[in-house]
């Protein structure tokens, strides 16, 4: 069923050099719009990888093989470039934060990540910037097992922890005390930006989850208008993880950040008119099971997969032969194909159309959340996943704040405000701050 893409459209908040104030968006497969993802990544957004499944929980991924980590995450990147014409993800987090040590990082070279963004410190006073696994590590690490072996290229940017209202460490805002009025709010936000942007203003990450907003209203307001006070600055942008690495090889000061903060997404594929609502049945990947199906919808401007795309089957083809599971799996780098459109050949699932296409079934009621629309600045609020019956959950967006003194930081990302809010699994903004010239300490040896 074709729906229209007029109520994706967002208008963006911007960053000082005129361009917009954009974030990365963690994004599972599982209940994701590919249609909303689409439009964050035109409008400038970065999509990075949370994991095709969950599985049974943070032990498996704690203790998971290379192998392991490798199915639940390197298809992740074919997939976006099939359903949102997302050419390349440059990185990913651990579902649940949680860190599998030398084989996660083993999988995110394989795969071809740029960065990994799981990694959880309480090393705060000062902030902790982003390092390389090119050395040994000896940052404490909050959800073990980090890694302890060197692995040459890999970015790492942390998940600095936060000092909530009670003087606790926190790594996701909603995981912090809750604040019981808007200004308790509000002193959350500003302490914590203080501490990075009054020390040694390393990027900052403000990582917020749909969870931050159901309790109260005031904490939209206090988001709200902490963002008005960042978008004040001369000095602070809201970029995406990916800028921030582009930063710290490339440190510079404002001026600097004018040219390298830039928006030119013209080769960027635009959403199409009318989105394809796929809709899939007796679903047994978890949160399923065989005993307890489930319903899966697909939004995306491709052709509707013959059946749920599913690691080692991100094309989605009903029937997959040994040749194509080598084509789409093991002998491309991170099972990513380059530029494959899914098209539907044999009409193999039950509900067929005359021409061999997946009948679409019509869904009433599905509250598709505005795929990726961040409400007020900065909490953009997820790609878009379908839950159970349709509410659209995204996995969640690092909006990186870069403070470059004299230069420009980088504010949050996504805070456009759509007509359908697409719930997040969670928002990280990083803040950045380079002093004077943008030099950065350098604490891979820390």
């Amino acid at each position: 069923m074709p729906m229209s893409s007029f109520y994706r459209r967002r208008e963006a908040r911007l960053n000082p050099n005129g361009c917009p104030a954009v974030g990365t968006f963690f994004a599972p497969h599982q209940f994701t719009d590919y249609a909303a993802a689409q439009q964050l990544y035109k409008e400038g957004h970065e999509m990075a990888a949370r994991g095709i499944s969950e599985n049974t929980g943070s032990e498996y991924w704690k203790d998971g093989s290379v192998e392991d980590w490798t199915l639940g995450m390197a298809d992740q990147p074919a997939m976006f470039s099939l359903y949102s014409s997302i050419p390349e993800i440059n990185g990913m987090r651990g579902p649940f934060t949680q860190m599998g040590g030398d084989n996660q990082m083993d999988m995110v070279y394989d795969a071809g990540f740029r960065y990994d963004a799981t990694w959880s410190t309480s090393q705060n006073d000062p902030p902790i910037f982003p390092f390389t696994l090119d050395m040994k590590q000896s940052i404490d690490c909050n959800i073990p097992p980090c890694p302890v072996k060197t692995h040459p290229g890999i970015w790492e940017l942390p998940m600095v922890n936060w000092i909530d209202t009670n003087d606790t460490l926190c790594n996701n805002v909603d995981a912090c005390y809750y604040p019981e009025t808007k200004e308790e709010a509000l002193s959350l936000l500003r302490n914590n930006f203080a501490r990075h942007y009054n020390s040694n203003k390393a990027p900052m990450q403000i990582n917020l989850r749909p969870g931050f907003f159901y309790k109260a209203g005031y904490v939209l307001e206090a988001v709200q208008e902490f963002l008005d006070e960042l978008g004040a600055m001369s000095d602070v942008y809201l970029v995406t993880m990916s800028d921030i690495v582009d930063w710290m090889e490339n440190p510079t000061t404002t001026v600097g950040a004018f040219d390298l903060f830039t928006c030119d997404y013209d080769d960027r594929a635009e959403l199409c008119d009318d989105i394809n609502l796929c809709y899939y049945a007796n679903i047994t990947y978890l949160p399923n099971s065989d005993e307890h199906p489930g319903d899966r919808l697909l939004h995306t401007c491709a052709d509707c997969p013959e059946a749920y795309p599913w690691s080692e089957n991100p094309v989605g083809l009903a029937a997959l032969s040994e040749a194509d599971a080598i084509r789409f799996g093991k002998e491309l780098p991170g099972g990513r194909p380059d530029a494959l459109t899914p098209t539907v050949t044999d009409a193999t699932t039950e509900a067929t159309t005359e021409t061999g296409t997946p009948a679409l079934t019509e869904v009433t009621g599905v509250t598709t959340e505005a795929p990726g629309t961040t409400e007020a600045a900065g909490t953009t609020e997820a790609a878009g996943t379908t839950e159970t019956a349709g509410t659209t959950e995204t996995a969640g967006t690092t909006e990186a704040v870069v403070t470059t003194e004299g230069t420009g930081t980088t504010e949050a990302a996504g805070t456009t405000e759509a007509a359908g809010t697409t719930e997040t699994a969670g928002t990280t903004e990083a803040v950045v701050t380079t002093e004077g010239t943008g030099t950065t300490d350098d604490c891979s040896n820390n």
